[in-house]
């Protein structure tokens, strides 16, 4: 029935379509098309030379990938955590099977699949339907500061466009790119570092957050992180043994092998009551300052690497100071939507209207790359 209707709906768009399916040139249906394909002679089915496996499971694209013939293009549509635990399942497969032809074609599926995340990111896309309050606001002017002080990592990357603006960010902080290798308008994420003269960017700078801010109260979105970074530390610091907090900071600091943090500095970092009992926007994060101990702060609890970068995003660097933090929050929310917008339409289905539009209005704020420099903050 599926097959039918997406048949029948893009046939209205394209005339000849129907011609096509008719012939059996295009054939639209379910895992078994596919299969019946292949039971094809020789002769019939090598004249598909495309397969466009839309929204599969993991055990799909597995089971997709283990058939015995497959035309010479195949196209996977799926949401980026698919793909990323389908990449690890393939590349698991291709260790274990003694069978080299498929393990190269599950090797380069995992490694295509990785590298299509990694452009896309893993966003969670949460939009609010209240606007901003008035006070948040993003650094004015023609620079582009995503760097969350100079505190951290101290190697940063400028990014100078050929319209002026500069964008200044950490050397793995994700930049949007333009997708020009799509067939559609289309985003990616790419690490500051690896941006390179002459690439497309897309500027989320003053002008795009403007026109663009009342779609995500991004404020509120960062302070309920903030709650649950605090509770993560709460609930794990109690399961750690020790008949006292004093003892329980020993193996946390003993833990993090970080010879400069002592159990007192630790201690502000677990002391969370009072922050627990406030208001959200009243929260401040207790957390390291520098990214490095910061991780290493989490691991020691246990806190997954994904997770804690996720925390000190949001939790850490984009709450430095009012302005720097409006910044960061808000290049994060929009870095998702335009990356990844199957996510943010996923979870906001009666906001899709505004995610179309905020992704149209995201290509009047592309500029050129004209050069990049690495900075030594000192």
């Amino acid at each position: 029935m599926v097959a039918e209707f997406a048949a029948d709906r893009l046939s209205a768009a394209h005339p000849k379509l129907t011609e096509r399916l008719d012939a059996g040139i295009i054939r639209v249906g379910g895992a078994r098309v596919l299969s019946t394909i292949t039971a094809m002679p020789s002769s019939l089915r090598n004249q598909f030379k495309r397969a466009i496996i839309v929204a599969p499971t993991r055990s799909a694209i597995l089971a997709t990938l283990a058939e015995p013939w497959l035309p010479e293009h195949v196209v996977i549509l799926a949401d980026a955590d698919t793909l990323a635990f389908a990449a690890r399942d393939a590349d698991r497969l291709a260790r274990e099977i003694d069978v080299p032809a498929l393990a190269v074609r599950l090797r380069a599926f995992a490694a295509r699949a990785t590298a299509r995340v990694s452009e896309i990111g893993r966003h969670a896309v949460q939009l609010d339907s209240e606007m901003p309050t008035d006070d948040i606001e993003f650094p004015p002017g023609s620079v582009v500061d995503l760097s969350g002080g100079s505190r951290g990592e101290r190697r940063l990357v400028e990014i100078s466009m050929n319209n002026g603006q500069r964008i200044i960010a950490r050397a793995s902080t994700g930049i949007v790119l333009r997708n020009d290798s799509a067939a559609t308008t289309s985003f990616i994420e790419r690490p500051a570092s690896q941006i390179r003269k002459g690439e497309e960017v897309c500027v989320i700078g003053p002008g795009f957050v403007e026109r663009a801010r009342t779609l995500v109260n991004v404020r509120a979105t960062a302070a309920a992180e903030i709650r649950e970074y605090h509770l993560q530390v709460a609930s794990r610091f109690s399961a750690i043994a020790g008949d006292s907090v004093n003892e329980r900071l020993r193996v946390v600091v003993s833990l993090m092998r970080e010879p400069r943090v002592s159990i007192e500095t630790a201690r502000y970092w677990v002391d969370l009551n009072d922050e627990l009992d406030k208001p959200l926007h009243d929260v401040v994060p207790h957390a390291p300052h520098d990214r490095e101990t910061f991780m290493r702060f989490t691991g020691a609890l246990g806190i997954g690497p994904k997770l804690a970068e996720s925390f000190w995003l949001w939790a850490v660097v984009a709450q430095r100071s009012h302005r720097l933090r409006s910044g960061n929050i808000f290049h994060d929310a929009f870095r998702g939507i335009l990356t990844d917008p199957h996510a943010a339409l996923a979870s906001n289905r009666n906001r899709s209207d505004d995610i179309r539009a905020l992704r149209a209005m995201a290509e009047e704020h592309v500029a050129t790359v004209a050069e990049t420099r690495s900075l030594e903050v000192t």
